[in-house]
Order: structure tokens, then sequence, then C-alpha cells
């Protein structure tokens, strides 16, 4: 477990989310849609 844990704290971020959208992310339950929204909302 420790070097898994190791392996994906060493991986960037880019990486894990290449290929993949805020659709993708929110449908497998991985990001609620509202975090997705909340940055797509004008503040004017």
């Amino acid at each position: 477990m420790r070097v898994a844990a190791e392996a994906l704290a060493a991986t960037p971020h880019e990486t894990l989310t290449e290929g993949v959208g805020p659709a993708e992310l929110a449908e497998a339950g991985i990001y609620p849609t509202v975090v997705w929204e909340r940055g797509s909302r004008s503040t004017t």
C-alpha cells in the first residue's frame, strides 16, 4: 500500500486527468457536478 501511495503522490494531477473531462469525472462520482458548475458561473 505504501508503494502505491508514493507512486500516486508522485504522479502529476494533469497525468491522472489526461483525456478525461468534467462530465466523465462527475459521472464516475469522482467530483460532484457542482464543482464544475461553480467554476463556470459568471460573477457579474
